[in-house]
C-alpha cells in the first residue's frame, strides 16, 4: 500500500539498517512511499521510488510506531508512485 511519510536529510541519505527518525519536520508530510511488510523486529518495510541506489536496492526499513510521520496521514492511498 502506498503512505506518506516526512522526509528529512537523514532519508535522502538512508543507505542501509534502521531509519530511527525521531525528530521529523512536524506537519511535512510531503513523500509517497510503499509499505510492503514488516520484519520479525516489527521494522517497517518499505520501497522506495527513488531506485535501486536509495537504501538497500530501492528498499528500506523504518523503525516501529511513528518514524518520519508515517502514522499522521490517515489512511492509505492507491496512486502508484
Amino acid at each position: 500500500m502506498v503512505v506518506i511519510i516526512s522526509v528529512s536529510s537523514a532519508f535522502v541519505s538512508y543507505a542501509s539498517g534502521v531509519l530511527d527518525i525521531v525528530k521529523c519536520p512536524a506537519g511535512s508530510l510531503n513523500h509517497a512511499i510503499y509499505l510492503v511488510g514488516v520484519d520479525n523486529c516489527n521494522n517497517w518495510i518499505i520501497q522506495n521510488s527513488w531506485g535501486l541506489t536509495w537504501g538497500t536496492k530501492g528498499f528500506g526499513r523504518l523503525a516501529p510506531n511513528n518514524t518520519c510521520n508515517i502514522c499522521l496521514a490517515g489512511g492509505t492511498y492507491t496512486t502508484m508512485l
